[in-house]
């Protein structure tokens, strides 16, 4: 429930619906919350291998993942903003990355972590064409003096 006491809608996390812009805004939040994530774990994990922590260098971590950090850093800051730009960006990096470390590493890893962390990216980009989408069908239409358009 939500503070006004509305019980809150189920939604589907692997692939929203997108019929108003809560639903984009939520979608575009998990990833979002993705982005975050990887960009904190990717530097705690490359401050470690900058110590010469044995278990971040195994993961082929070094003083260059901070950069990567930051990059998610930056992309989870315009996912919080709902940015079209952030979230194919950040679904494309996440995918080249995961794909770079299948090949130079040949170890899957965590493939559920993956698969989940996908699907979150997916629905952001999802999350915030829809959320654009919707704004513009809900716009005033200048032709009609200002009025809304009507949805149907």
């Amino acid at each position: 429930m939500d503070a006004q006491g509305t019980p809150r809608p189920k939604r589907n996390i692997f692939w929203p619906t997108f019929n108003t812009l809560d639903d984009a805004k939520w979608a575009s939040r998990q990833a979002f919350w993705a982005a975050a994530f990887v960009s904190l774990m990717t530097g705690v994990l490359a401050v470690l291998a900058i110590s010469g922590n044995a278990f971040a260098r195994k993961l082929h971590l070094s003083g260059w993942s901070l950069f990567d950090s930051s990059l998610f850093a930056l992309i989870a800051v315009g996912l919080w903003k709902q940015s079209r730009v952030a979230a194919v960006a950040g679904l494309a990096l996440y995918l080249f990355e995961q794909g770079y470390n299948i090949v130079s590493t040949r170890n899957l890893g965590l493939p559920i972590i993956a698969i989940l962390f996908t699907f979150a990216f997916i629905a952001g980009v999802r999350g915030t064409w829809a959320r654009r989408r919707l704004l513009k069908e809900a716009a005033p239409d200048p032709s009609l003096g200002g009025e809304l358009r009507d949805a149907a």
